[in-house]
């Protein structure tokens, strides 16, 4: 349900949805884990830096002009 919800958020504010990647889910159930102790801090900062991800897929496939829709995984994940 957090996830549906998250997604709404998301599109609501005309952000990218958020995908995270089988590599990214040990980083995503301590930020959870985190989370539900109160520190929602990791958890932002892994959202965050998946967004960051798909804006840059977003951007380079618009300027590739595949028109496709880009895998917003997170494989490429780099440190803000």
């Amino acid at each position: 349900m957090a996830r549906a919800l998250t997604l709404l958020v998301q599109l609501q504010s005309d952000h990218a949805p958020l995908v995270v990647g089988r590599h990214d889910r040990p980083d995503y159930l301590s930020a959870l884990d985190a989370a539900n102790d109160a520190d929602i801090r990791p958890l932002v900062r892994l959202f965050s830096e998946l967004e960051i991800v798909a804006l840059r897929s977003h951007r380079s496939s618009e300027s590739t002009g595949s028109g496709s829709v880009p895998a917003l995984c997170s494989t490429s994940r780099q440190p803000v």
